[in-house]
């Protein structure tokens, strides 16, 4: 949700850092006593201990854990306008032809 579609291939591991900048995100740890931190979800997770990737996993679990990124893009509409948002006010009308 964080990065509004942007990365969809599962967590970057190693490329972390740069792709969560790359995509102005940021990535939170709230401070906690399994002393996870966000440099901890900076691996690749098959490079993660049995013990660490089980404390991450708790940290996500308590919502530790916060990805925050830029506001969303605006949803404009394209093609042809409706009445109300068409600016000039012109009449718009729909014609179905029977083939």
């Amino acid at each position: 949700q964080a990065s509004h579609g942007k990365i969809a291939r599962g967590w970057p591991g190693t490329t972390t850092r740069a792709t969560l900048k790359k995509h102005d995100i940021v990535l939170q740890v709230a401070d906690n006593n399994f002393k996870v931190t966000p440099q901890d979800f900076c691996n690749r997770p098959g490079d993660l201990g049995e013990q660490l990737a089980q404390r991450m996993v708790a940290a996500l679990e308590e919502n530790w854990v916060r990805l925050i990124g830029p506001p969303a893009p605006r949803n404009e509409p394209v093609g042809l306008e409706s009445d109300e948002t068409n600016p000039q006010g012109t009449d718009v009308a729909r014609v179905t032809i029977d083939v």
